[in-house]
């Protein structure tokens, strides 16, 4: 499904958490199959908690 949305709604830019980062490479490699220009990903690390301190 998120595979889907990126290219559904065009998207240039994939931006989400490392937990993403197996969609987003699938995205890629799709993208060249289906001859469009892939999406640059990019990935944040996952925050462990709201609070200061925690691990």
């Amino acid at each position: 499904m998120q595979v889907s949305d990126i290219f559904y709604l065009e998207l240039d830019v994939a931006y989400g958490g490392m937990d993403q980062r197996h969609a987003h490479m699938l995205a890629r490699d799709i993208s060249k199959k289906l001859g469009r220009k892939p999406p640059v990903a990019l990935h944040t690390p996952l925050m462990t908690g709201l609070q200061a301190g925690g691990r």
